[in-house]
């Protein structure tokens, strides 16, 4: 069975290696032109370095990159920076100080290390996009649970075949008939047979707090012939991305830290909200005067609105978004969700009407983009929100978060965010809690660079938008 699971590893290994060589060159040779734009260089100087830049492979596997399942997306970005910033100073040291590295532009070795990181992040998700539209991306797995959480996982695993896993069947203590989904079903019994039925490499258990030692046991037991069995912990009740096991005389220990609640985290945090907007502010503010004469043209009213919105600590604030709608629109919802039972029910549940009568033609095209959304710089320059964070929710929504509003008031509302990224208005609001839940108990720098990264990629696509 060894080999089953290194099968697809191999087919997933090969296409990271090709997609980070393939990235790393490009980066490598976009460094050299864009410096012999601004002056003249001898590029046969450069190729000797190329040797060395392949190098960044060696040191991309050293921080575990090319484990084709279990990083998420934010550690990944972590990793890429660490490994790439590593081996720069080490092509560096050797080049300047053995090989006449004089000679070589400093420029040259910056611009490759600013490049080199997103030219690798793209080209990581390029090639897990491929890998899953080819159907060979993801391990087969066989998943083992005795809670609905574990349905979840199993339908989100087939939903993002990017993950690196795919479900083939989903057992239960009983084997309860469930809705297949594309994967077989049955009890935790069947596990051996479903193991050499679909080759599955290896099992994934999501076991309640409520099971106990004896259930893990006898999945345990069941289990022993699957060369790798990975164990979903429900002891912590929510997911945490940052957990470190830790040693406790001996005993296993998990250290959960509440990384957005330091000094420290809150002081970057502030500062890249900062330099970024003026930047953001300086190179739109033209294209906010053509936005504003379409708006007037299109419908009559003023072009800004300001809308009272919850931010952090329960305290108000005015938000302010390009008119998409008609100045009427209140009275409008009002009319249509008390006359038409199934947009009161759509409106319920999601909060928004996938096609809203109150919008108007030019309030379309902006929400397409999300253009609406731009003059909310203005409030993160002010410190009311920041580039990324929870979407701060209106007046009157406090019920729909629950336990988790307590963890949406820690923080600054956000321009954009986690929920934004992973399906934005086709998930409900209890969903889009659960987002804003994961974003602040995960809270990294390289998550909002995860973030700020995948946002124009979804805004582009069009995902979610009405």
């Amino acid at each position: 069975m060894s080999g089953n699971w290194r099968r697809p590893q191999s087919w997933m290994l090969i296409i990271l290696l090709a997609a980070d060589a393939v990235s790393v060159t490009a980066a490598f040779l976009l460094a050299v032109i864009s410096r012999a734009i601004f002056g003249g260089i001898y590029f046969p100087l450069y190729w000797d370095l190329v040797p060395y830049i392949f190098l960044i492979l060696i040191f991309l596997a050293m921080f575990g990159l090319y484990s084709t399942f279990g990083t998420s997306p934010a550690d990944e970005i972590r990793r890429i920076f660490l490994a790439v910033s590593l081996i720069l100073m080490v092509i560096g040291f050797f080049s300047f100080f053995f090989r006449g590295g004089w000679e070589y532009s400093r420029i040259v070795f910056f611009l490759f290390w600013f490049y080199s990181i997103p030219f690798l992040m793209l080209g990581r998700y390029l090639a897990r996009t491929a890998g899953a539209s080819l159907n060979i991306w993801g391990v087969p797995v066989v998943m083992l649970s005795d809670h609905s959480r574990g349905m979840d996982l199993t339908q989100a695993l087939i939903r993002n075949r990017k993950a690196g896993l795919r479900p083939v069947a989903y057992l239960t203590p009983d084997g309860e008939t469930l809705p297949s989904g594309g994967f077989a079903t049955g009890a935790w019994e069947s596990a051996e047979e479903l193991r050499k039925e679909f080759s599955a490499a290896g099992a994934v258990v999501t076991l309640s707090s409520s099971g106990g030692a004896d259930s893990l046991e006898q999945v345990y037991k069941l289990c022993e012939n699957y060369p790798r069995l990975f164990i979903v912990a429900d002891i912590l009740g929510e997911t945490n991305l940052w957990v470190k096991p830790v040693d406790i005389m001996g005993n296993l220990g998990l250290e959960i830290k509440q990384n957005l609640d330091t000094p420290g985290a809150q002081f970057i945090k502030r500062s890249l909200d900062l330099v970024l907007s003026l930047c953001l502010v300086l190179l739109l503010l033209p294209f906010f005067g053509l936005i504003i004469l379409a708006i007037r043209a299109d419908s009559p009213g003023k072009a800004l609105y300001g809308q009272m919105r919850i931010g952090k600590n329960h305290r108000p604030i005015r938000i302010l978004k390009f008119r998409t709608m008609f100045e009427d629109a209140d009275a409008r919802l009002a009319s249509l969700i008390g006359e038409n039972e199934a947009l009161r029910k759509e409106w319920d549940e999601f909060q928004k009407m996938k096609e809203d009568p109150r919008v108007t033609r030019v309030g379309r095209w902006l929400r397409r983009w999300s253009l609406d959304e731009l003059p909310q710089i203005w409030n993160v320059l002010k410190g009311e929100m920041s580039l990324i964070g929870p979407r701060p929710m209106t007046i009157g929504q406090e019920e729909s978060y629950g336990r988790d509003l307590d963890l949406y008031m820690r923080v600054q509302p956000g321009l954009t965010g986690l929920w934004q990224v992973s399906g934005r208005n086709t998930t409900t609001f209890q969903q889009r809690a659960v987002f804003d839940a994961y974003y602040v108990r995960n809270w990294s720098i390289w998550l909002d660079l995860y973030i700020m990264a995948k946002t124009p990629l979804v805004i582009l696509k069009g995902e979610g938008v009405f």
